[in-house]
């Protein structure tokens, strides 16, 4: 996941260990631009087929974050993008390490498809 700052800082300590120092500041930097964490994904599936996705993020920063979106994207299990959706999280000011709930409805019909979020 791009917008997994866990990912990019395994990836610095990776690289950093490889002896990269560049790209191992590279991908901590990239880290602490990521101002969500994902605590947790649930998706449901409704009795018309279509998918409701629960997020629980929360803020990784030291500072309050507020007015951020989220684009969950609808995947089948070839890889076809099926629909797209924005949320918006933290309509007033996420204190550092507080976590909010999202929930996103999708509209399209299909059998046991796949998540993608990107911080926006």
């Amino acid at each position: 996941e791009p917008d997994d700052p866990e990912a990019w800082e395994y990836l610095g300590y990776v690289r950093r260990d490889l002896g990269d120092t560049e790209g191992a500041q590279e991908a901590f930097a990239k880290a602490e631009q990521i101002p969500l964490q994902l605590e947790g994904l649930r998706m449901s599936q409704n009795t018309d087929r279509t998918w409701s996705v629960q997020a629980t993020f929360s803020n990784r920063t030291e500072q309050p974050v507020q007015n951020l979106k989220v684009k969950f994207v609808l995947v089948s299990v070839d890889g076809q993008i099926l629909e797209s959706k924005e949320a918006e999280l933290a309509g007033t000011p996420l204190d550092a390490g507080q976590a909010e709930n999202v929930t996103v409805q999708f509209s399209t019909p299909a059998d046991n498809p796949r998540v993608r979020y990107d911080i926006l």
